[in-house]
């Protein structure tokens, strides 16, 4: 039997609240989404003055990193390859998409979730989402002590 490691509700806390800070000191106003292992929603922030719009591809962006076990930019590039490209409705998952914002959570080697950011500019979710990645595995680091 498989155990499936995941982030739980705190480990999405830390997430949304690194993300708000980040966005914060950028002026901008967005929604985060944070997904567990599976892409299900654990966690979602639509902070004040992001529109409503934003809630579903921030939601969609976690899903799909978390699911593809790949940054969402990755997929948008992947996509639009001219000699390789493929259509998105090929997964037969609507929830699918191939929108620059989603970052996946590693943990040893596996995605454990991930974390969708919807309402900036496409570089700006992609940082403000890393962001949220690094505070979630923050926890987690190993100190390394260095060799005598």
């Amino acid at each position: 039997m498989r155990e499936v490691k995941t982030i739980g509700a705190d480990d999405a806390r830390r997430g949304i609240a690194a993300v708000r800070a980040a966005a914060e000191r950028r002026d901008a106003a967005v929604v985060v989404a944070i997904a567990d292992a599976y892409g299900e929603l654990l966690a979602l922030l639509r902070m004040d003055g992001a529109g409503p719009g934003e809630v579903a591809p921030a939601i969609a962006k976690a899903y799909t990193a978390a699911r593809l076990g790949q940054n969402t930019r990755e997929i948008e590039a992947a996509s639009r390859n001219p000699k390789t490209g493929f259509d998105l409705a090929g997964f037969a998952d609507p929830r699918i998409t191939g929108l620059i914002g989603g970052v996946k959570l590693e943990f040893e080697g596996e995605v454990v979730g991930a974390v969708g950011v919807s309402g900036a500019s496409a570089g700006t979710e992609e940082a403000l989402a890393e962001a949220g990645v690094a505070a979630m595995l923050e926890p987690y680091k190993t100190v390394v002590e260095e060799a005598p």
